[in-house]
């Protein structure tokens, strides 16, 4: 279910053409179908669990729909697996070694920065101290994917 947080730097890239609204527009619709809802009721900054009621398995369909519409691809990591990949790959440590982003199922505060600055389209208020790994999730709004889709277009590491 994390997989939808951030993308792998991962693919294909079809059409770097498309400008945000029209992203937005798209990835809107798409969501929109996967949970049986109004397009109206979508903003930028709904989250798909808290506002829209999305389910692990819708964002399993959401997922589908995008890479189908935009051809691109995204990671089967979850968030805390790519960015401890990335955080040992950044500071030369072996593929092994813990990098405590993520300690007795909590965010460490290492991991409440990274999450600051790799999501900055969520609500910052929420990445707080105390933060379940298993909550991650429930931070993802539509703004998440339009970002992940604008960087998978590009090439870009999301």
């Amino acid at each position: 279910m994390e997989d939808v947080q951030t993308a792998k730097r991962t693919t294909v890239v079809e059409d770097t053409t498309l400008d945000s609204p029209e992203i937005f527009s798209r990835v809107r619709r798409i969501v929109a179908m996967s949970l049986l809802i109004d397009e109206s009721e979508i903003t930028p900054h709904s989250r798909i669990v808290d506002d829209l009621g999305g389910e692990s398995l819708d964002f399993l369909d959401i997922i589908f729909r995008l890479e189908k519409e935009f051809a691109v691809e995204f990671p089967k990591e979850n968030w805390v697996e790519r960015e401890s990949q990335h955080y040992r790959e950044v500071h030369g440590l072996p593929p092994d070694a813990p990098c405590h982003l993520v300690q007795d199922g909590l965010v460490t505060d290492a991991g409440l920065e990274l999450m600051r600055q790799r999501m900055p389209e969520v609500d910052q208020s929420r990445i707080v101290p105390g933060l379940h790994e298993e909550d991650i999730v429930g931070l993802v709004n539509l703004q998440t994917f339009v970002n992940a889709i604008e960087g998978l277009l590009h090439g870009e590491e999301i």
